[in-house]
């Protein structure tokens, strides 16, 4: 009796771990022959641990020498070379309209969308400074936003007060401004 009993233990499969008859020929889920011989011992040769973490140790610290070499670089030449020049102030010639020149002869001017609103959404905010559209004439910085201003021509309207590069501080639609300036 102890001898069947010793026949139906089950034992580990050598190559896929199921679990297989000590008597079984083949392991049903792998088809191993042989299941229940032991694998056979092989010395695999494994790499020394700690060559491998000296090898990572001087790598990591190679590493970390270019980068302090390559940032004391750039901080270096930022110091001896400086920040560059600010550009030159851009001459503003008289005659030259604040926006955009009148349309051509033959076309009529459009008409501003702003004019009698005053849910206007605003694209500009203050301290935006600004430039002509298509040209880069500085055309000055956003001080101000107002819901309704009372233009010269009689009609109110949202408006940008603009304080234009020769110091002088301009009521300019809100509609008209947006279409023919940009943020510089």
């Amino acid at each position: 009796m102890a001898d069947a009993s010793d026949r139906n233990r089950l034992i580990t499969c050598r190559a896929c771990g199921n679990r297989v008859p000590r008597t079984a020929r083949r392991c049903p889920a792998c088809g191993t022959r042989d299941p229940a011989r032991p694998a056979p011992v092989t010395a695999v040769p494994r790499p020394s641990t700690r060559r491998a973490s000296r090898r990572g140790r001087r790598l990591l610290v190679v590493v970390l020498a270019l980068v302090v070499v390559a940032s004391a670089g750039v901080i270096t030449a930022t110091l001896v070379w400086g920040p560059p020049p600010a550009p030159l102030p851009l001459e503003r010639r008289p005659e030259t309209p604040l926006l955009a020149p009148a349309p051509p002869a033959g076309r009529a001017p459009v008409p501003s969308r702003s004019r009698g609103r005053t849910d206007w959404l605003f694209f500009f905010k203050a301290g935006d400074r600004l430039a002509r559209m298509g040209e880069d004439t500085p055309l000055g910085e956003i001080v101000r936003t107002e819901n309704v201003h009372a233009f010269p021509d009689g009609s109110s309207g949202p408006a940008y007060i603009v304080r234009a590069p020769d110091g002088e501080e301009r009521a300019l639609d809100a509609d008209e401004l947006e279409r023919g300036a940009r943020v510089q």
